[in-house]
């Protein structure tokens, strides 16, 4: 042996052993290399060595699926072959991967955290003066599986479906929105109103967005809405997935729990509500804290977050958010005046 450690690739290893020991290790080394000089790949089923040994994965294939496979890919029954080739072979031979999709952008503005038929046009599709009763309380209980934003936003607001031109215009009053903790139970309920005041659709027709509440809504669990017919005719959807209605007579908006004896299930899937909305800031911790899945999957966090708190901290006052809203629509009440509908720059609800 020579003082040159570095001539010898077996060194420290040999260290005390004989010429023909180092020779035997240097052979088996040698035969290792050649049997198997890294990963392989079975080529017929895309299997790492390293996952199953080669000699295990062997017997996987018979002799006849291995011609078969021959014969599928214009190889000659007495050309050289072996169904084992180098990881790096076969990954050059692989179609390039695709990046990673960068999911959907968070919610910014309005965003639709449940509405009625959510493939199409949100909007009634009966009318008629037996689906709501004058002095009833009706409350809607929106499923999270059909929930499109399960997390909340800074503010909330809700889209409600009024009269008919040829028909009394609705008239609702102590219209509460919340989320679900059991079925038909709410945690807490919000008082929603219309233009400033809690009472009614006052004759609107066709549709009015209530005036939106500086509290997010946490859509995880579910979604309740609950408010009081005082006159008029509603509409409602007849069949909605996932949406339910249970009405009592008197005023009964403000209870969390509407579980109990006394509500009897609606004919109808929903009436009255035709969206739930939140408003979101994109970037703030409202949306930030949280992934893309918890926006769009119902994982949401359970925080009701004030819009006034931490998205006037990003720069994000009431004042900017309203310079998106474009000019208002009038829509006629046929009443003396008339009632003005916001439609946000980029908002939802079409029209």
């Amino acid at each position: 042996m020579t003082d040159d450690d570095c001539q010898n690739p077996l060194y420290p290893q040999d260290a005390g052993l004989t010429v023909p020991e180092m020779e035997a290790v240097a052979r088996a080394g040698s035969m290792e290399r050649a049997q198997s000089p890294g990963e392989l790949i079975c080529i017929v089923d895309n299997t790492s060595s390293d996952a199953v040994p080669v000699i295990t994965h062997d017997l996987a294939h018979s002799y006849q699926e291995l011609m078969d496979y021959r014969h599928a890919n214009v190889i000659a029954d007495d050309a050289p072959w072996t169904y084992w080739t180098l990881s790096d072979v076969w990954a050059a031979s692989q179609p390039p991967l695709l990046p990673p999709s960068p999911g959907p952008p968070p919610p910014d503005g309005w965003n639709w955290q449940a509405r009625v038929n959510p493939y199409g046009i949100s909007e009634p599709d009966i009318w008629s003066p037996m689906i709501t009763a004058p002095g009833y309380t009706y409350v809607v209980q929106i499923d999270p599986s059909v929930v499109l934003l399960a997390s909340p936003g800074f503010e909330t607001r809700l889209l409600f479906t009024g009269g008919l031109p040829w028909v009394s215009g609705a008239h609702l009053s102590d219209v509460y929105v919340g989320e679900v903790v059991a079925p038909w139970v709410a945690s807490q309920l919000h008082h929603v109103t219309f233009n400033g005041g809690y009472n009614d659709v006052g004759g609107v027709l066709l549709e009015q967005i209530t005036d939106p509440i500086p509290v997010g809504i946490n859509a995880s669990r579910g979604l309740l809405v609950s408010f009081v017919v005082q006159a008029g005719v509603v509409g409602g959807r007849q069949t909605e997935p996932g949406w339910a209605l249970r009405l009592q007579a008197g005023n009964h908006a403000a209870d969390l729990d509407k579980s109990g004896a006394g509500w009897t299930p609606g004919t109808w899937a929903s009436v009255g509500v035709l969206t739930v909305d939140g408003f979101y800031v994109a970037g703030t911790s409202a949306t930030s804290e949280l992934d893309a899945g918890d926006y769009l999957l119902g994982n949401g966090s359970t925080r009701a977050l004030a819009f006034s708190g931490k998205a006037s901290r990003h720069g994000q006052s009431r004042a900017s958010a309203d310079r998106r809203l474009e000019p208002p629509r009038t829509v006629s009440s046929g009443h003396a005046g008339s009632r003005q509908l916001w439609r946000p720059g980029g908002d939802p609800h079409r029209r």
